[in-house]
């Protein structure tokens, strides 16, 4: 059995930052579209800046090191 942690979430109209297909910070306002729940799914909807910053950070290092795994 899996246990998913409860996760942060913007209330409607609130702001939330999260890292775009370029990989810049953006922020933007929670309306409860799609793409909004998309972003929440892929575990990319953060309270703050520095939290988005961080979470790009560890995920271009993570993809550094598996290319460096499989030497290519």
């Amino acid at each position: 059995m899996k246990i998913r942690m409860k996760r942060w979430q913007p209330e409607e109209g609130k702001w939330f930052y999260y890292a775009d297909r370029f990989f810049d910070i953006r922020f933007d306002y929670w309306h409860d579209f799609e793409t909004e729940k998309y972003k929440f799914m892929t575990d990319n909807c953060f309270r703050t800046k520095t939290q988005a910053q961080e979470f790009l950070r560890r995920s271009k290092k993570l993809a550094m090191e598996y290319h460096k795994e499989i030497k290519e």
